[in-house]
């Protein structure tokens, strides 16, 4: 989970969703459904603010509609940033709370993406981003391994013109010779690192839908290690 520093301000995040339904069933899953989606933005750090929940059958037929869409609408206007549920485009309430929003210029994040709302409050708060989401971690990752096969490839092709440079003047380094050049891209750590596979990170637990990881302690988040 996504921790925060005593005194660092916790953003506060409104989950947005369908509610309203045919049937109670129906009304009772879509509350669920937003619990669910309010349990994960806690897990990345944020406090949800979730009026599925507030408004659930316990308050039916105390007021109209209008009520709760116009109260909801101000209380969004207190808070940080805005978590749309999928099928949220469907719900003229959710379409409304978008467009407060918009409005207002906040942050809006859709789901599945935890991880860019989790990157949001790292960087709210000052902190380095650590990622613990699984959708975020493919995301990280994929790239990362591409990336580290470019690099493999140039430091071997830089490899072969320091051999070239050798044959031309010398194999042997004298006191008057000037130091023996390196890879330019990875400073002559060439060599893969062999516990994370060259990613940096590796994983430290499963806790429930998320993954927690850590900088790989063999080449210090670096990917690489010295020859």
């Amino acid at each position: 989970m996504t921790t925060t520093e005593p005194d660092a301000p916790i953003p506060l995040v409104y989950i947005a969703g369908p509610y309203r339904a045919a049937t109670a069933w129906e009304v009772e899953a879509n509350i669920r459904r937003a619990e669910e989606v309010a349990y994960r933005v806690a897990r990345c750090g944020a406090l949800p603010v979730c009026p599925h929940a507030n408004s659930r059958g316990y308050f039916q037929g105390c007021a109209p509609d209008e009520f709760w869409l116009r109260g909801y609408l101000a209380l969004l206007e207190r808070l940080d940033a805005l978590f749309l549920i999928d099928g949220g485009r469907a719900s003229d309430g959710s379409v409304a709370e978008v467009g407060r929003a918009m409005d207002r210029g906040l942050p809006i994040f859709y789901e599945p993406d935890y991880g860019a709302l989790q990157r949001w409050v790292r960087r709210r708060q000052g902190d380095p981003v650590v990622i613990t989401c699984p959708e975020d971690a493919e995301r990280f990752y994929g790239p990362v391994a591409e990336i580290t096969g470019m690099v493999r490839a140039a430091c071997e092709a830089t490899s072969v013109v320091i051999e070239a440079v050798r044959a031309v003047t010398g194999s042997g380094q004298g006191a008057d010779q000037p130091p023996e050049p390196s890879c330019p891209m990875c400073g002559g750590r060439g060599e893969v690192c062999a516990k994370c596979n060259g990613a940096g990170r590796i994983a430290t637990g499963n806790d429930g839908p998320h993954i927690t990881y850590m900088d790989c302690s063999a080449c210090h988040g670096t990917g690489r290690t010295t020859r």
